[in-house]
């Protein structure tokens, strides 16, 4: 039986009134004397209408702040991995005009894509201002440091010689103590995090970011079969695009077959601690771009395309490709011109 609250009037001509109360909360009851001697007015305050729950906080996408940019850099990096060709001559005879310039050792020439993209996401601030902020006079000192830095992270690889040993993408020969100093510099400057912590943050968003990259353009190697339907799923959403249009964070998410293959790279790139939140969007948006502007990326036999080492399960640095770009890139680039 439901309980009850009574509420008595003693008036002329009014008998006993009852009301029913159904659930919290109680109303509220008031009773208003009328100023007739012979009459009584009962007032009922409705109760207040209750309000819905309010639906769950949908996280922010931290990358969506920095897609823009992040967007500029990596499609104009990535357009310089075309080479442009010349007519070499006696007089103008240089040893680098007889290397394929498609040819490049994939992870640090991706290291250094994400370096200069990353940074407003790391530093608040374009990869132009930062040698200026860390005491290097060119970018050119700035990647060799990070470069070196990041060599130190990795184990000693054993191979055969090659030409990007003496000079090209890849080639190290950078100051890492400088970059520790102006790290330190900068973090005294700005106040708040130390300068090691700025290092580890720079070095997880890059160092997964680019192994997650280099791991998923593997997959041409390693599982070929995992790709039609990656390729039909892209195509199928950049269909009607320009050639260079962003790839927003919209456009991720109507890939969901890219989103579910990005992921489980990520569990196979993580033999333990947690990822970097910049690191799967990130690594998305490379392997888009560079999947839209090149036809094929041939990976060399040797050294193997293996997956190993810890914390990150990787390709080696040593892994070299060859990346053969799309016509309307080439055309863009000058490499090749339309004769009619």
């Amino acid at each position: 039986m439901l309980p009850t609250m009574c509420v008595s009037v003693l008036a002329a001509g009014l008998t006993t009134t009852s009301l029913l109360r159904l659930a919290p909360p109680v109303p509220r009851f008031a009773v208003r004397m009328s100023a007739a001697a012979d009459s009584a007015e009962l007032e009922v305050d409705a109760p207040a209408p209750t309000e819905a729950p309010a639906a769950p906080a949908v996280a922010a996408d931290p990358f969506e702040a920095f897609s823009a940019t992040f967007n500029d850099v990596c499609y104009s990096d990535m357009f310089l991995w075309i080479p442009r060709y010349k007519e070499a001559g006696f007089s103008t005879f240089r040893f680098e005009d007889f290397i394929d310039g498609r040819i490049r050792r994939i992870m640090p020439t991706v290291r250094l894509l994400v370096l200069h993209a990353a940074a407003p996401a790391v530093f608040g601030a374009p990869y132009s201002e930062l040698p200026a902020m860390l005491g290097f006079e060119k970018a050119s000192q700035l990647d060799k440091a990070y470069s070196a830095h990041a060599s130190k992270q990795k184990p000693f690889e054993m191979g055969l010689p090659s030409l990007f040993d003496i000079e090209g993408p890849g080639a190290i020969g950078g100051d890492a103590n400088k970059l520790y100093e102006g790290l330190q510099a900068l973090a005294r400057s700005k106040g708040g995090s130390s300068g090691d912590e700025l290092l580890q943050r720079l070095t997880d968003t890059v160092e997964q970011t680019s192994a997650l990259t280099c791991n998923m353009l593997a997959a041409s190697k390693l599982r070929p079969k995992s790709l039609p339907p990656l390729d039909a799923e892209q195509a199928s959403v950049l269909k009607g695009q320009e050639p260079d249009a962003p790839i927003t964070p919209a456009t991720l998410n109507a890939m969901p077959l890219l989103d579910a293959f990005a992921k489980e790279s990520l569990d196979g790139l993580l033999s333990s601690g947690a990822s970097d939140p910049l690191a799967l969007p990130m690594a998305k948006v490379v392997y888009v771009h560079a999947r839209r502007m090149f036809d094929e990326i041939i990976f060399a036999e040797s050294p193997p395309v293996e997956l190993r080492g810890s914390p990150l399960c990787t390709i080696g640095e040593r892994v070299e490709v060859l990346v053969k770009p799309k016509m309307y890139y080439e055309l863009q680039r000058g490499v090749k011109k339309l004769r009619f």
